[in-house]
């Protein structure tokens, strides 16, 4: 989609964003797909487990979540493109100083929040 009047306001500083932020856009789109084939479910099959190390473990729901439970914290994450892009923006953000952008919009960025979430999720993909 073309929007003139966004591409007018952009600044340089803007673009570089963008164009940090294209890696991670495509990178959202792979995890999604290979997740997709990798993992099937059986009929009637809620949750597969994908991981595990004593209380700490790792499932897929069938609707296409990962949850991850580690030392009694919880950890959920929709398993789509769009959804592993807006984590990663956020870990993208914040490790660049750009958190206040985050607070702004209202996002969690506390221990536990979208970065945080972020890497483990990572931990997951490597793992697979």
């Amino acid at each position: 989609m073309f929007d003139r009047e966004l591409i007018r306001k952009l600044s340089p500083d803007d673009v570089l964003i963008i164009m940090d932020l294209l890696p991670l856009a495509k990178w959202a789109k792979e995890a999604e797909k290979k997740i997709k084939e990798k993992y099937t479910f059986k009929i009637g099959e809620e949750k597969i487990m994908v991981w595990s190390d004593g209380p700490n473990c790792e499932y897929l729901t069938h609707e296409g979540v990962w949850q991850a439970r580690y030392l009694h914290q919880s950890y959920d994450m929709v398993c789509s493109a769009e959804e592993i892009f807006k984590y990663a923006k956020a870990s993208y953000l914040i490790e660049n100083g750009y958190e206040e952008e985050l607070t702004k919009n209202g996002e969690d960025t506390a221990e536990g929040g979208m970065a945080q979430v972020f890497r483990y999720f990572k931990s997951f993909l490597k793992r697979n």
